[in-house]
C-alpha cells in the first residue's frame, strides 16, 4: 500500500508522465484494476459474500500479478532517478522524494529553487530573471554574485543544473584573476578590496598572497636574517587593521567577511611566529612544507 501510494503520487505529476510514459501505462491499468475491485467491495456488506462472488483464489492471483507488477514499476522508476543522478551527482544528496519533485517540476526554476541548498554549499537561491534565466547566485547570508554570462533555463533540470554549476566555477575563476590582481597591503586600497570582493575571493586570494609573501620572507632569510621578523611585524599591523576595520561602521555580511578573515589571520600569524622562532631559512623546511 505504501508503494501504491507512493507511485500515484509519482504519476499525478505530468512531466514524470511524459518522461516514464510505459511506466506511466503500466500503473493505469493497475490502478484502474485495484480501483474496480475495491468499488464492487465497498457494494458488500459481507467480505466473504464478496470473496465467494470474486473466486478467492482468483483474486489472490490477480492482486499477487498487480504487486509484481508494481514492483517492476518501482524497479523501472530507481533506474531512472540513477541515471538522472549520473547526469549531474550532486542528485546523490537528496532522497528520493526531493528528487522527484524536482523532476517533477523542472519546467519551474521557481519550484527547484528551495533544493539548491542542499545541492550546492553556500548557495541559498539564484536571482532569476522575467524570462527565467539565472542571473545572479546568492548566499543565505544575502551576498549576490552576478554571473558573468547568464544562465539560459532549459526544460531538462541536470542539464540547467550542469550549467549554473560551470558557470559559477567559471564566474568565480573570473572573481578570483580579477581580486588577485587588485589586491594590495595599503590600508586605503586595502579597506576598498575587502569590502568589495565576494567572500570566497577575500578568504582564497588573502591566502594566496600570504603564502607567496612567507615564501618570499624565507627565501630572503639567508641574506636578510630579519625578514621573517619583518613579515611578522607586517602580519601583526594588517590583523591590527582587521580589528579596527571590524569595529567600524560594516553590514552584517561585511562584518562576517572580516570576522573570518581575523580567524584566518591570527592563525597564519601564529605560523609566521612559529617560523621566525624556529630560524626557518627554506621553503623546503619541514616546518613549512606541514
Amino acid at each position: 500500500m505504501k508503494s501504491w501510494i507512493y507511485l500515484e503520487n509519482i504519476f499525478s505529476s505530468q512531466e514524470i508522465r511524459k518522461t516514464l510514459m510505459q511506466e506511466s501505462s503500466m500503473f493505469d491499468k493497475v490502478d484502474a484494476n485495484y480501483r474496480q475491485i475495491m468499488t464492487t467491495a465497498s457494494k458488500q456488506d459481507q467480505a466473504y459474500r464478496f470473496l465467494q462472488k470474486q473466486g478467492n483464489q482468483k483474486l489472490v492471483d490477480l492482486l499477487r500479478q498487480q504487486n509484481e507488477t508494481v514492483d517492476v514499476i518501482m524497479k523501472q522508476l530507481n533506474s531512472y532517478l540513477e541515471t538522472k543522478r549520473g547526469d549531474f551527482p550532486r542528485f546523490n544528496f537528496l532522497s528520493d522524494d526531493e528528487l522527484l519533485m524536482i523532476l517533477a517540476n523542472q519546467s519551474d526554476p521557481s519550484v527547484i529553487q528551495g533544493f539548491l541548498k542542499q545541492l550546492f554549499d553556500g548557495l541559498f537561491r539564484l536571482e532569476l530573471s522575467e524570462s527565467q534565466d539565472s542571473m545572479a547566485m546568492e548566499s543565505r547570508e544575502g551576498e549576490k554574485v552576478v554571473f558573468v554570462k547568464p544562465v539560459k533555463h532549459v526544460k531538462a533540470v541536470e542539464e540547467w543544473l550542469n550549467k549554473i554549476q560551470d558557470e559559477m566555477r567559471n564566474t568565480m575563476t573570473r572573481k578570483l584573476k580579477n581580486g588577485q590582481r587588485d589586491y594590495s597591503q595599503e590600508p586605503a586600497k586595502r579597506r576598498e578590496w575587502l569590502l568589495t570582493q565576494p567572500a570566497q575571493v577575500v578568504a582564497t586570494v588573502g591566502m594566496i598572497q600570504w603564502c607567496q609573501q612567507t615564501e618570499d620572507a624565507i627565501s630572503a632569510m639567508q641574506d636578510e636574517p630579519d625578514s621573517l621578523n619583518q613579515w611578522f611585524n607586517t602580519n601583526d599591523e594588517l590583523l591590527k587593521q582587521l580589528t579596527n576595520l571590524v569595529r567600524g561602521d560594516l553590514s552584517s555580511l561585511h562584518r562576517s567577511i572580516i570576522t573570518a578573515l581575523i580567524t584566518q589571520d591570527v592563525h597564519a600569524k601564529d605560523i609566521v611566529e612559529e617560523l621566525k622562532k624556529d630560524n626557518v631559512a627554506s621553503v623546503y623546511d619541514f616546518n613549512w612544507q606541514k
